[in-house]
């Protein structure tokens, strides 16, 4: 029996190097690659620095829960004057020389001695309650204000016989002993503690007007 002819097998053509597709596909790999090998670069670039983790008050004492490290790529003359997190922070009788928002990076000269954040004098006032902010604390800054007291009438006007004075201690009221003014602290330099600011406090209505 006959058998039918064999065709030859067509062989598929080959695609050689000089195809543009295969040109085009090389190159979006290479590029591709180029532009992660330099991400990871630059990521690796980023250095450790201590940040603040809440906003801070000057004066108030310095906490490790307060910081937190950050990763962040500065140039060499802003790097100098930051704290790298390769190391402890120095805490130890450290306060915060200045007020800080939090997320800011933490050089230097945000710390100080305690004993170099002293203004001089501490001065207590009698608050009553109402004449200050619900949420004073020790640390805030403070105009302080002396008047007649509400419901005395007259026209006397309200002096502020401190400017700008910290917080030491907010104190707190005690209503079961019958309290309804704290004591607050106040820290006061040698040359705004006068005769007439004592005597203004004393004798007079204080209000404590919070400083921002």
């Amino acid at each position: 029996m006959d058998q039918a002819p064999v065709r030859p097998a067509r062989r598929l053509p080959g695609r050689t190097w000089r195809d543009p597709r295969l040109l085009v596909a090389l190159a979006l790999v290479l590029g591709a690659t180029v532009g992660g090998a330099r991400l990871v670069a630059s990521q690796d670039d980023t250095v450790a620095y201590w940040a603040v983790a809440d906003d801070v008050r000057a004066a108030g004492p310095v906490s490790a829960d307060q910081l937190e490290p950050v990763r962040a790529r500065l140039d060499a003359d802003s790097a100098r004057h930051y704290l790298t997190a390769d190391e402890p922070p120095p805490l130890d009788g450290r306060v915060w020389a200045r007020d800080v928002p939090a997320g800011s990076l933490v050089d230097a000269s945000a710390f100080t001695a305690a004993s170099a954040a002293s203004d001089g004098h501490e001065l207590p006032l009698k608050v009553e309650d109402g004449a200050y902010p619900a949420d004073l604390s020790a640390g805030d800054r403070v105009d302080v204000w002396a008047g007649p007291a509400p419901g005395q009438g007259g026209t006397e006007p309200a002096d502020r016989v401190l400017s700008d004075a910290r917080v030491v201690a907010a104190g707190e009221a005690d209503p079961a002993l019958g309290q309804t003014a704290r004591t607050v602290v106040v820290a006061v330099g040698s040359d705004a503690l006068q005769a007439q600011v004592v005597a203004a406090v004393s004798a007079r209505h204080v209000t404590l007007v919070r400083v921002r």
